[in-house]
């Protein structure tokens, strides 16, 4: 029987695949608005109002794009370290001790 250290907090999963789907559609949509006309324009067939609007910008619009790939790819691993899951189970396993004021 597993003890509450080595059991993960209930939404940590579907957080981390949360953070990896942002990732990944931020560098699709970074990728294909600083490389016009490759295969991966297709996709913007679904909202093409949406892509006409960023299209108008060009390049610049894949700035933002990248960075928020990043800082999801960052904090999908940051999330994962084994130090900072920890850090987060125990203090809310944990409870301070209240002592009376003398």
């Amino acid at each position: 029987m597993p003890s509450m250290v080595d059991k993960r907090p209930i939404g940590f999963v579907p957080l981390g695949i949360f953070f990896l789907f942002g990732a990944t559609m931020a560098t699709f949509a970074a990728v294909t608005l600083a490389v016009p006309g490759t295969v991966l324009d297709q996709a913007w067939k679904l909202n093409p109002t949406r892509h006409a609007g960023l299209a108008l910008f060009g390049k610049i619009m894949a700035v933002p794009f990248l960075f928020l790939a990043l800082v999801a790819g960052l904090l999908l691993i940051y999330m994962t370290r084994s130090r900072v899951r920890n850090y987060f189970r125990k203090s809310t396993e944990t409870t301070p001790e209240i002592s009376p004021i003398p």
